[in-house]
């Protein structure tokens, strides 16, 4: 009769605790990550993440305060709406703000500022219908997301 030797625990690096970074912490880490869960934004890429986030609100504000003359044209938002356009071709301005889930007002803002600067071109007039696309292209209608015109 043969008898099961399980084989000898190996240490796997991932499940290996550390003490936390932070010197006034005494909590062990997981995954062997710097930081224990509740010091995790202490690191310098969560750091980064949050840095990020809160440039992004600030210019929200901005945008709701003074309209598209607040807006950046080089920032996340208005490359994300000029990203979405590329991929979907002509949409609604209502549809953009609820595939980018920002409100009606501040997309429209942003459409208007880029618009202005030629990047986009806008057509219709009431607000369920306006429509916007990138400039000097040509429609994609009728794929996710997006509405003939």
């Amino acid at each position: 009769m043969y008898r099961f030797v399980p084989p000898l625990p190996v240490a796997n690096p991932r499940h290996t605790s550390k003490p936390c970074q932070r010197s006034d912490c005494e909590e062990s880490t997981r995954e062997g990550k710097p930081f224990c869960p509740q010091h995790v934004d202490h690191n310098p890429y969560a750091q980064h993440l949050l840095a990020k986030l809160e440039d992004l609100e600030r210019e929200h504000r901005r945008v709701r305060l003074r309209g598209p003359a607040g807006v950046n044209l080089q920032g996340e938002t208005c490359q994300e709406i000029l990203r979405e356009l590329g991929q979907q071709g002509r949409c609604s301005v209502a549809r953009l703000a609820q595939t980018l889930a920002l409100p009606y007002p501040l997309i429209s803002s942003y459409v208007q500022a880029l618009a202005r600067s030629g990047r986009v071109v806008t057509s219709g007039f009431r607000r369920d219908r306006l429509q916007v696309q990138l400039s000097g292209g040509t429609p994609r209608s009728r794929r996710r997301g997006c509405i003939a015109g």
